[in-house]
């Protein structure tokens, strides 16, 4: 995931104003401070891209060269699902090789991407692009003028959606290895980033995986005293009405 320079730098001042404060206590007033960070490595999201990763993964190991005939009919279908589901207004039998022409008459060229263009604006542009490569991608494997690497790193976007619509209710979901992979390198990541910017490590690092069932007892609790409430999708949510009525500001 990207993030831009201005998000970075809004992300990154919360920690090291942070990391001045707690130098002041401990520097200068000599307080003992215990820093705990806590690090959430499981979420749906986290959940649903480790997943996609696992699986793609898994399809990369067992389909290893373009003679392999299910590599560009998986990668066609993927195409397809794709600019369906994000580029609607372009016909449903497009072929990869008239993507661009097609794309331009429907959606007009490419705008530049500025900082006034708004977040649907930025979507259409990514998807507009996303497809463009794995379209290229598509039309390059059918006349072996691609090596499989760079056909799979070009047509990988396109993939991950799909491959998880086919086979991810096959993944285990207690099998937290599956997604706390992806966090675990994610994670390196920030560390170096804060570590670079002179920021202390953390005294305690706790992680979501550590509590997953402290926090399932608090939720129940919660629940039970009536300040918090299930929906049919499985989702919890805290109930401010209830709250308010007992008395809590």
């Amino acid at each position: 995931m990207l993030i831009p320079l201005s998000g970075f730098m809004t992300m990154m001042q919360n920690y090291v104003s942070t990391d001045i404060i707690r130098r002041v206590l401990q520097d200068y007033f000599k307080f003992k401070v215990t820093f705990v960070m806590n690090i959430t490595d499981v979420d749906d999201k986290i959940i649903l891209r480790g997943r996609q990763r696992h699986l793609f993964a898994e399809f990369v190991s067992k389909h290893d060269t373009l003679d392999d005939p299910s590599v560009i009919s998986i990668g066609r279908s993927a195409w397809h699902a794709y600019v369906q589901k994000n580029l609607p207004l372009l016909p449903e039998d497009l072929k990869p090789q008239n993507y661009t022409s097609e794309a331009d008459r429907v959606y007009g060229r490419f705008v530049p991407s500025s900082a006034t263009s708004n977040d649907a604006e930025a979507k259409l542009r990514m998807h507009r692009k996303t497809a463009a490569v794995a379209s290229k991608a598509l039309v390059e494997a059918e006349s072996q003028s691609i090596d499989i690497q760079s056909f799979y790193g070009q047509t990988q976007d396109v993939l991950l959606p799909y491959l998880d619509k086919l086979y991810g209710s096959s993944i285990d979901a207690s099998d937290y290895s599956i997604f706390t992979r992806l966090t675990q390198e994610y994670e390196k990541r920030f560390m170096e980033d804060v570590r670079a910017l002179n920021v202390l490590d953390p005294t305690i690092v706790t992680r979501v995986t550590e509590y997953s069932e402290e926090i399932v007892e608090y939720v129940k609790q919660i629940t039970s005293n009536g300040f918090a409430y299930a929906t049919s999708d499985g989702s919890v949510y805290f109930d401010i009405v209830n709250f308010e009525k007992s008395g809590f500001p």
